[in-house]
């Protein structure tokens, strides 16, 4: 679990370098495009109001679908798409609405990534998740600036920046993949038991709702999920 704790702090490292350089030069690159300091405070403030209003709205949806990797994968992609798609934006109205999709594309993963961390808890400590995955975010969040100005430095384009990002993009998702393949069951570990239960009609129990049980394993059958084999009598034979 440890291991996916760090696994999803390098994602968000790479994610915080790429978003967070863009946003050091947002500002800058609207007004080369010719939006005033009005209009830049309006976008800027737009696509905060988006970003946080909207994650409410993912949260639930990754709670009553259960479908939380592909929201995670979706948000990432649109995060992380967007802002090397500014380097080809004609005019303040398109990087404005790139602007929003970053904005948006953040508000999509970010709870989902949150609750992924909260699965670890158990066997990580919810702290120690927690402050791994914020280290590793201020970690981006400190080098994505100065990436861009290197580059901007060096090549004299915002547009160069906004491209050179596309790294970064790229290093993201491709980390988010793997974690994806390591752990396709989201945190669940590879030795935590899975327990089926069975609710008649009369329970009122949807998929998604908290329960509270007391289990009696001396009366719990055994089997091996991968194989479906039961292996309750072997271990009994095991103990005698």
């Amino acid at each position: 679990m440890l291991r996916f704790v760090i696994l999803l702090g390098v994602v968000n490292l790479f994610a915080d370098l790429t978003y967070e350089g863009a946003r050091s030069v947002t500002g800058p690159f609207l007004a080369q495009l010719g939006a005033t300091a009005a209009i830049i405070s309006i976008v800027s403030g737009a696509g905060e109001f988006v970003g946080y209003s909207l994650r409410a709205v993912a949260g639930y949806v990754g709670d009553r679908t259960g479908k939380r990797w592909p929201l995670v994968f979706a948000g990432y992609a649109i995060n992380m798409l967007a802002v090397p798609a500014m380097a080809l934006a004609g005019s303040w109205p398109a990087a404005a609405c790139l602007i929003a999709a970053e904005r948006t594309g953040r508000a999509i993963r970010k709870p989902i990534v949150q609750s992924l961390l909260a699965d670890a808890r158990h066997e990580v400590g919810a702290g120690r998740a927690f402050g791994i995955n914020e280290s590793l975010d201020a970690l981006g969040a400190t080098v994505g600036p100065l990436v861009i100005a290197v580059v901007v430095a060096w090549h004299g384009s915002y547009r160069a920046g906004f491209a050179a990002l596309f790294v970064s993009a790229l290093l993201c998702l491709g980390m988010l993949a793997y974690a994806r393949r390591q752990y396709p069951n989201s945190a669940v570990a590879e030795d935590e038991a899975v327990i089926v239960g069975r609710f008649g009609a009369r329970a009122r129990i949807k998929q998604g709702d908290e329960v509270t049980a007391v289990v009696d394993t001396r009366a719990l059958h055994f089997f091996d999920p991968q194989t479906g084999n039961g292996i309750y009598e072997s271990t009994k034979g095991a103990e005698a």
